[in-house]
């Protein structure tokens, strides 16, 4: 979770001012975390392809730098957790990533619970 949040964070903050939003909380069964942040946003028609590896966006967006993984590792690692992630943004009015996790660890796909040490 430390390196999808981490990716997470460093994509928001590569794309806003100072003020991005975290917030994290419970849903019944769900943890929720969402990040906002306040940047240039993403074109309806790039939107489906955030979560693509190596994919980086319009030449406006890419400016920035990144290595087009940062997004698609986040997936991955929220999949693996049995979580969903999306993406909501509109051009020139930010981006909200939501990412949606089992509360107790029970729904992951293959059935293993994964364990801190």
């Amino acid at each position: 979770m430390h390196q999808a949040l981490g990716n997470l964070l460093s994509n928001a903050a590569r794309y806003c001012r100072p003020g991005d939003t975290v917030t994290a909380s419970a849903e019944g069964d769900t943890v929720l975390v969402e990040v906002t942040d306040d940047g240039p946003g993403i074109p309806a028609d790039e939107l489906p392809h955030v979560f693509d590896r190596l994919w980086r966006g319009s030449a406006a967006r890419n400016r920035s730098g990144g290595s087009g993984i940062g997004l698609a590792v986040v997936k991955e690692l929220i999949t693996a957790h049995g979580g969903t992630v999306t993406a909501l943004s509109e051009s020139a009015a930010g981006t909200r990533i939501v990412i949606r996790l089992p509360r107790d660890g029970a729904a992951r796909p293959s059935g293993d619970r994964l364990t801190h040490h």
